[in-house]
């Protein structure tokens, strides 16, 4: 399973860009890493799913989720709960209402920072985005996907610049929320472990 995404993912990236015309060579450790990285999670699926609950589990998700009579009665059964689980992070506030404010901003700019970072980062290592300066003078650039022309615009212009710096913006997003949890960690001891130790029936203390 894992050979076989690797392979797939290896063969996107040849096609994607352009028989390795758009490739970057300097970013070949980035693709090396990212096929790593695609090796490991899918044999971690893998493994996961040989366990029986698991395999159930999966096996009853995937009937659930192409099962046409379940979109009928209930269309969004699945968007809304990605949008609000995923996209706005609700499940936070029910996991414990003791959790700051700032807690949660930390979670949101955490997720949406490493979000943009892939975003950015997966397609400009596989050579399917890219970006090269317009014929003529001036500031101008044309961004490719595919080889095929999405946007021609400035490099000094407000979404020229956002789509320039995406990384440096992934980062002001990442930095704060790693902060806070690193904040957390050291002045609450037992959020590093995310246990709490209660004494014992008898009267011992928990070894």
């Amino acid at each position: 399973m894992a050979s076989a995404v690797v392979l797939l993912l290896v063969l996107a990236i040849v096609p994607g860009s352009r028989m390795l015309r758009d490739f970057d060579s300097a970013l070949l450790p980035y693709a090396a890493g990212t096929v790593f990285l695609a090796f490991g999670t899918a044999h971690r699926c893998t493994v996961w799913v040989r366990e029986p609950p698991a395999r159930r589990l999966l096996r009853q998700g995937l009937h659930a989720l192409s099962s046409r009579a379940n979109f009928r009665t209930a269309p969004t059964a699945l968007p809304r709960p990605a949008a609000v689980s995923l996209g706005f992070q609700k499940f936070l506030g029910a996991r414990s209402t003791a959790r700051s404010t700032a807690c949660r901003a930390a979670h949101q700019l955490a997720f949406r920072g490493r979000l943009l970072a892939a975003l950015t980062t997966f397609p400009l290592t596989g050579g399917w985005f890219t970006s090269t300066a317009s014929p003529g003078a001036g500031s101008g650039y044309g961004m490719r996907l595919w080889g095929l022309q999405i946007l021609d615009s400035s490099s000094s212009g407000a979404v020229g610049r956002a789509m320039f710096h995406g990384l440096g913006l992934a980062a002001v997003l990442v930095i704060p929320g790693a902060g806070c949890f690193l904040r957390r960690r050291l002045r609450d001891r037992t959020a590093a472990t995310g246990r709490r130790f209660a004494r014992p029936p008898g009267g011992a203390q928990p070894s």
